[in-house]
């Protein structure tokens, strides 16, 4: 969800291995709603609450995700 012009929450803890899948709620707006993880080559414009970023992390390490333009950030830690 959105929470003062950011994610919220802002850090997502996932484990190396193991399939992740990112969806965003109806209170996220504009350009949050264009997903980006850049270290992990991962990007998505999701539409609407039912769209889904789907992805498997393989290395273990702390990537920051943002929106497209950055205004938007935070933090995903691979376990």
């Amino acid at each position: 969800s959105e929470k003062n012009l950011n994610y919220y929450p802002n850090t997502i803890k996932v484990k190396a291995g193991q399939p992740v899948s990112i969806s965003l709620d109806k209170s996220v707006t504009g350009c949050l709603r264009s997903f980006t993880i850049r270290d992990l080559g991962v990007a998505k414009y999701l539409k609407s609450s039912s769209d889904t970023l789907d992805f498997t992390p393989t290395k273990k390490g702390t990537f920051t995700f943002s929106c497209s333009m950055g205004m938007g950030y935070g933090k995903l830690v691979v376990e």
